[in-house]
Formats: structure tokens, sequence, C-alpha cells
């Protein structure tokens, strides 16, 4: 009978534990703002950024995070507000491809609508070196009164985890995965591709990324400078 317990317990232990519980990257508590600054080659500064979790809410087995993306010039003024999601689902974590759009190109395009067809980046849960990272691509039409019509494509391709590393920001310490990719922005005119490295750290989302062309020379960095709770 003592065997026969232990065995059950040992049984309800093992499927108790949290299998499908996934590396967030992004925060965990609702109010919580993610202030950034962005940077040229020369370490002067070019705009800000914010992101704050504004709901987080469960659907069909899915943990949703809502975050208000705001964009400001160096002087602090707002010249840009977007949104985006973020997802738990069954242990992977998924990262809505708008904040990989340039919020800067967006925001010359205010009085056109909006059309969004796009993909969600998947994070496998315990992710390593070796784990496979699949692509992602967000297509963006902007429609006016004239009937004007801009499509903005963003690409991300070649997408691999280098290593696990401690990154120091002026916000603070972050154990973080350390990411490389390529993106490129295609419009009707003009193709512009990045080399990208990228942190992330758990309950926080992206803590830094490096922005570098296609000879792998910087063009500029933003970094994570403030935690508001």
């Amino acid at each position: 009978m003592k065997n026969f317990l232990l065995l059950l317990f040992v049984l309800i232990s093992h499927y108790n534990l949290p299998a499908q519980e996934c590396e967030a990257f992004a925060p965990a508590n609702v109010g919580t703002i993610l202030k950034y600054n962005t940077f040229n080659k020369s370490g002067e500064l070019m705009s800000r950024y914010s992101h704050e979790l504004t709901e987080i809410k469960n659907e069909e087995g899915a943990k949703i995070f809502e975050i208000t993306l705001t964009t400001y010039d160096k002087t602090g003024k707002k010249i840009y507000l977007n949104t985006y999601n973020a997802e738990c689902f069954e242990g992977n974590f998924y990262m809505d491809m708008m904040l990989y759009a340039d919020q800067n190109k967006l925001a010359n395009y205010q009085n056109y609508d909006l059309n969004v067809e796009g993909d969600f980046l998947e994070f496998p849960r315990l992710m390593k070196t070796s784990t496979r990272l699949l692509d992602g691509e967000i297509l963006i039409e902007l429609n006016n009164s004239n009937n004007s019509v801009i499509k903005i494509t963003t690409n991300v391709t070649d997408r691999k985890l280098i290593d696990k590393e401690l990154l120091s920001t002026p916000a603070g310490n972050f154990n973080c995965y350390k990411m490389n990719y390529s993106l490129k922005l295609s419009t009707g005119t003009s193709v512009e591709t990045k080399n990208i490295t990228e942190w992330y750290a758990k309950d926080v989302g992206i803590v830094k990324t490096e922005f570098f062309n296609t000879k792998n020379s910087l063009i500029n960095y933003t970094e994570l400078v403030e935690i508001s709770r």
C-alpha cells in the first residue's frame, strides 16, 4: 500500500510539473514599462522607445501579452504609437513580427490605414545552439484616401542562437540569449538588408540590439536603459 501511494504521488507530481511553461521574453507584470535608447555608432542619441505591458490574458490555451510600443525622437517628443502581441503556447514563446517593423518609417504614414499580414517568430522552449529557428515575415499595406497603396515587407531570416551570456546595460544585469539574424526591409522602390545581433532576457524581452550593414560594420544600437514597474 505504501509503495502504491508513493508511486501515485510520483505520478501526480510528474503531471503537475510545468511542462508547458515557456520562457517568456516579455514582462511578467501588467504596467511594466521598458525604456530604450537608440544610439549611432559614435554613441550619439538618435531616438527613444518604450514598451508597456498593458494586458495579460488567456485564450484557448495561450497566454497572451499585449504591449504598447511608443516611439519618441531624441528630445522625448512622441512621434508614433503602435501595439504588438506576444504569447506562450504549448511551451513555446511567440513574438509578433510587428515588433521587427521599422517604427520610424511607419511614423511617416500615420494618416494611412494599415492592413497587416504577418507571422509570429517562434522561440522554442529550452533553446540550444543546435535548435532550428524558423524565419518570419510581415507585410504591411498602407492605404490613404487617394487610393495610394504602399507595401512594406519585413523578413527575418537565418536566425541562430549564439550563446547565453550576462549582459549589462544602464537598466541592470541580465542573463540573456544572444541571437543573430538577417533583417530585410522591402518597399516598392528599395530593399535594405541588415545583420542583427540581439539579446533577450526572460521576463523582460529584448535587452539590446546591434544593427550592422552587410559588411558587418556597426550602424547603430538600441539598449534597455530603464525598467519602470
